[in-house]
């Protein structure tokens, strides 16, 4: 169903949801893992040109495989500590807290980056700006400053012509549907005002890394 929106994008999560950090798993395994996507990919008459790492354990070293088999981008992780990739083992629970402070309160920056800075490597890094937290009762009362923490950011970027990733998982809506799909209509709703008054895009990283490219 999504093969029939052209400015939809069908990326790559890796064949076997791949943790790239944990122990006992190698560069052989991951290339065999991203060759098995690749290839059912093809089948299907899908291109695979973007990768988001599973559990976001971005492995620097893997990168030359994922270039190798036509990825041209990847989702890095926000650039402050507390996102930091770590394996299973490393994910403390100080960061985590720190995450979920960071989801409602600025505490690590807006998370946007300048197209300059992503045409730097390749593939190209173009990090997460804001996990969309699903909606949770025992949180609803911080939903205003989670809507206030996004609005800002997206904001910030489209005024600094920089870019704003924004990303969760299709299952996170599964509970709590209306709520969850009620703040995302709130988010595309300023993000059409940003459109007409600073010319914000919206983009897939396939889109963007060919517009790179281009440049």
């Amino acid at each position: 169903m999504l093969q029939k929106y052209p400015k939809q994008e069908i990326a790559s999560h890796t064949f076997s949801h791949y943790y790239c950090l944990e122990k006992g798993q190698t560069l052989a395994d991951f290339e065999r893992d991203l060759s098995a996507a690749v290839a059912i990919s093809k089948a299907k008459n899908i291109e695979l040109t973007s990768l988001v790492f599973p559990r976001n354990q971005f492995n620097e070293a893997y990168l030359k495989v994922c270039a190798e088999q036509g990825i041209n981008a990847y989702r890095g992780n926000e650039k402050v500590w507390f996102h930091a990739a770590a394996s299973q083992s490393g994910e403390k629970w100080y960061k985590r807290a720190f995450r979920l402070l960071d989801a409602y309160v600025n505490v690590g920056g807006h998370h946007t980056y300048e197209v300059a800075e992503i045409a730097k490597t390749y593939p190209y890094n173009m990090p997460s700006s804001r996990f969309l937290r699903p909606y949770t009762p025992k949180l609803s009362f911080a939903e205003s400053l989670k809507w206030y923490r996004i609005k800002q950011s997206m904001t910030f970027a489209a005024k600094n012509k920089q870019v704003y990733h924004l990303w969760w998982h299709p299952h996170n809506f599964g509970k709590y549907q209306s709520e969850n799909l009620a703040f995302l209509e709130k988010i595309m709703k300023h993000y059409e005002k940003l459109q007409k008054k600073y010319d914000f895009e919206s983009v897939t990283m396939k889109s963007l890394s060919e517009s790179i490219k281009e440049k």
